[in-house]
């Protein structure tokens, strides 16, 4: 009986063959060329080989994708830990604002048709805050922008004839936590709410005095029935005992100017408010160099100490 053997190899060029041994001891060999799927296999395993080799930009790259990726994991962890969004928060595009032709393009920002007396916006520029003027009082509002939520929520009544010129204003202190209306001689203060609230205004109680007049702060009558009604405080510097009522004269000649004490002012007591002298709660010296720049200090102390109220 006849006797056969196979074997499969593969020659250098990658051609596989078959070579069969029959009986009759005269080997053949068979032969075939790779298809297209064996020659992208081959192209694959080869690529693979070349990134898997120390040194080689393949490398490089596939170990700094694993770097990226780690340090990216980080992040994320980290903002989790926090307790900030997952992916960071991505800026708009910067607004570009065409300058030509503005006036033509501009648009109301309020939804109200009454005159505004003034306005003050949150530093978060979410909230605007305003004043109306209406027949018979100040109105009010809060305007939230980007929800388009407008509502009315104080009011303050025009005391005595309406005039258009009269001082109205409203204002936010540094942090915008809290604002400040006057109007009518009043001053309301309301508290901007964090979240949808509304806000609400309550009377703010003020009381101050100022006079310009060299001779007025001489006086002695007016502070001295100031404290002691508990009316308010006194600002400024002592005050020489006067509290008399004086007779001015002139003679033929009118350069000689002279004062008759004519009526003096008692207090309960019975003594002379001549002998009197006042000294203020807040001793404040006002600087000559200063006055004559424009600043006053005893303003400044004033404010500040209604402020602390």
């Amino acid at each position: 009986m006849a006797e056969s053997a196979s074997a499969v190899g593969t020659g250098s060029g990658g051609v596989a063959g078959a070579l069969q041994l029959e009986s009759c001891n005269s080997p053949t060999v068979e032969t075939h060329r790779p298809s297209q799927e064996d020659a992208a296999q081959k192209a694959k395993d080869e690529k693979k080989a070349v990134a898997a080799k120390p040194g080689s930009k393949a490398a490089a790259a596939a170990a700094a994708s694993a770097a990226s990726g780690a340090s990216d994991q980080r992040t994320a962890s980290a903002r989790e830990k926090a307790g900030l969004p997952s992916e960071p928060v991505r800026l708009p595009e910067p607004v570009k604002i065409e300058r030509e032709n503005v006036e033509n393009r501009i648009e109301r920002l309020t939804q109200n048709s009454a005159v505004i007396k003034a306005a003050a916006m949150t530093p978060d520029g979410e909230t605007l805050y305003y004043v109306t003027q209406a027949s018979d009082r100040y109105e009010i509002w809060v305007d939230r922008l980007r929800k388009k939520e407008l509502k009315k929520f104080g009011d303050v009544l025009i005391g005595g004839a309406r005039r258009d010129d009269a001082k109205v204003d409203l204002v936010l202190d540094a942090k915008g936590e809290n604002g400040f209306v006057l109007a009518s001689g009043t001053i309301l203060k309301f508290k901007v709410p964090k979240d949808a609230g509304e806000p609400k205004t309550e009377p703010l109680a003020f009381s101050a005095e100022m006079r310009l007049d060299r001779a007025a702060e001489r006086a002695q009558i007016f502070p001295w029935v100031y404290r002691k009604l508990g009316i308010g405080k006194l600002l400024g510097m002592p005050v020489a005992g006067t509290g008399t009522a004086v007779w001015w004269e002139t003679l033929q000649d009118d350069t000689l100017f002279f004062g008759i004490p004519q009526v003096g002012f008692r207090d309960e007591k019975g003594e002379f408010m001549e002998t009197a002298r006042i000294d203020p709660d807040i001793r404040v010296a006002n600087d000559p160099g200063l006055v004559a720049g424009g600043r006053d200090q005893r303003i400044e102390a004033a404010v500040e100490a209604l402020l602390k109220r």
